[in-house]
């Protein structure tokens, strides 16, 4: 991630497309990142498309949730928090649990990234193709590309 942003900062690398979603390119320091897949560190509605930071959908949660935690939720559970922001609970009663609704529309939020068999955001996609197409060379890091949206714009470049 860094030597990447400082590629970029050098002139040597005018755009970075990444499948990652976790932000990292950006916390180095790298400006033109296309986030291929989303970030994991922000919520969209799913009706308007208004997004968030996820950190603030997850205090709201925590308030209109916090008589659910105390019944439901061990320091132990808490403490089990994935590296992908899940976490795995015991509890089986979501009956009184609320998901707070989007305040602009009344949508549902979903962490804006592309799961498994989704469709990338197309005007996502179209900024990632202009990269390719306007690119003299591209240097491909860290990937097997098996994943179609990246092997698309690798075999683009090679045709």
């Amino acid at each position: 991630h860094w030597a990447l942003a400082a590629l970029e900062r050098s002139q040597h690398v005018a755009a970075i497309v990444t499948q990652n979603v976790d932000g990292l390119h950006q916390r180095a320091g790298a400006q033109s990142v296309i986030d291929l897949h989303g970030r994991n560190d922000q919520v969209a509605c799913l009706s308007c498309t208004r997004s968030r930071p996820r950190a603030s959908f997850q205090e709201e949660l925590e308030v209109v949730n916090a008589a659910w935690m105390t019944e439901h939720l061990s320091q132990r559970d808490v403490a089990d928090v994935r590296a992908d922001g899940d976490a795995h609970l015991e509890v089986h009663d979501f009956d009184s649990f609320t998901v707070p609704s989007c305040d602009a529309c009344g949508g549902i939020w979903k962490p804006r990234v592309v799961f498994f068999g989704g469709s990338l955001e197309p005007q996502v996609r179209d900024r990632a193709q202009r990269c390719v197409d306007d690119a003299d060379a591209l240097l491909v890091l860290g990937t097997s590309v098996q994943v179609f949206s990246a092997f698309r714009l690798v075999k683009s470049a090679v045709e």
